[in-house]
């Protein structure tokens, strides 16, 4: 889950639903954006 610079997230255990966030503070932003693209993932939004 938590190996080499970024967190790899599972959502129920389902490969489909894996996302990488940035362990790094300078990369915020981009986590910002991976937050967004996650819940669009999850919530089926465009």
């Amino acid at each position: 889950m938590n190996e080499g610079k970024h967190y790899k997230i599972t959502y129920g255990n389902d490969d489909r639903y894996m996302f990488t966030l940035s362990k790094t503070t300078g990369d915020y932003r981009s986590n910002l954006n991976a937050v967004s693209r996650a819940a669009n993932k999850l919530f089926d939004r465009n």
